[in-house]
Order: C-alpha cells, then structure tokens, then sequence
C-alpha cells in the first residue's frame, strides 16, 4: 500500500517523488503537508497537523511552498531554518516558534529563536547558526518549491492523502476513510 501511495502521488514515477523521507514501517496511510511559515491558515492547520501525527501507522511528511505574496518575504529563509532546526531533531520546536512569531520573521529571529524557546544542551546552536547563514537546506526547499509548482499547487496549506490531494476540513474523513478500505 505505501510503494502505491508513493507511486500515486508521485504520477507513477519515484523520482518526481523526490524521496524526501522514508515512512517507518508498517506505515498504512501517508498524508503530505505543503505549508508556508507566513501563512495564517497554515498556522491553524498546524493543530490539526499535530493531531494527524498522532494517529497510529500514519505518517505526516512537512513540505515547503513558500509563496511569492506579499508579507512573505521570508517564507524562503524559515523554511530553510526549519529544516536545520529539524536535522537536530528539533523540528516541532522550530515551527510552533516560527508560527508564534509569524508577522515577524527575519534572519535575525531564526538564529535567537533557539535561545529564546529554550532548545537545550542537546541542541548545537553553533551548526544551527552555521546551516541558516548558508542556506544550507536551500536547495531543498527550492525541490519542495518545484515539486508543488509541478503539481499546479498555488496555495497553503495543501494537504494528499495517499496521493489524493484533500481539503484540510475533510482531511480527518477521508484518512479514516483510507483506514477503513484497509480492513
């Protein structure tokens, strides 16, 4: 069932897909979010995200589409900064802070946001600085970018469950739904 969701949503071929995350086993059904930092619907789904998460043999994979609107300058630059956030297992961290201070974000927020929301000793603030400064998740964000455009994606958030694309309001059914033909 997974290799068909990856097939499915991919248009049959793996490398569209760009193999951005591998599900754990025993994954059943895999829902993919594209969300923009900047934008305040995707902060709200971002609740509803998390309760996704939490759902056994799901998996939720994070996607970027940072949009080219006005007041979201640096959709880009948080997106990049999640992802160094998250190759530290501090992912979940980072975006509830990038959501909090959406209006507000800039280069200079992203490298204190690990002081100010305490992230701990376990995090290395010194390569976390390092990878924001050069973009080191660019490239990326930019596949992610790409990949939704190729999908004539043009808005956030944007939610597939097992390569369907599903309104946000219907993404609780039509999961559990994708459980039931399971059975």
């Amino acid at each position: 069932m997974l290799i068909f969701a990856l097939l499915v949503f991919s248009g049959c071929s793996g490398n569209q897909f760009l193999n951005r995350e591998t599900p754990p086993v025993g994954t059943k059904v895999v829902v993919v979010e594209f969300s923009d930092f900047n934008c305040p619907a995707c902060r709200s789904a971002s609740e509803l995200a998390t309760k996704v998460k939490s759902i056994p043999n799901l998996y939720l994979e994070f996607r970027h589409l940072p949009l080219p609107l006005k007041g979201h300058d640096n959709s880009n630059i948080a997106a990049n900064a999640f992802e160094c956030a998250r190759s530290q297992n501090f992912g979940d961290k980072m975006e509830n802070a990038l959501f909090e201070n959406q209006g507000n974000l800039s280069e200079e927020l992203f490298l204190q946001i690990p002081k100010i929301y305490n992230f701990g000793e376990k995090f290395d603030f010194v390569k976390f600085e390092r990878c924001v400064v050069k973009n080191e998740f660019g490239d990326l964000v930019g596949k992610d970018l790409s990949f939704a455009r190729g999908k004539n994606l043009n808005s956030t958030p944007t939610f597939f469950v097992n390569g369907v694309q599903t309104p946000r309001g219907n993404l609780l059914e039509v999961i559990a739904a994708e459980f039931e033909k399971l059975k």
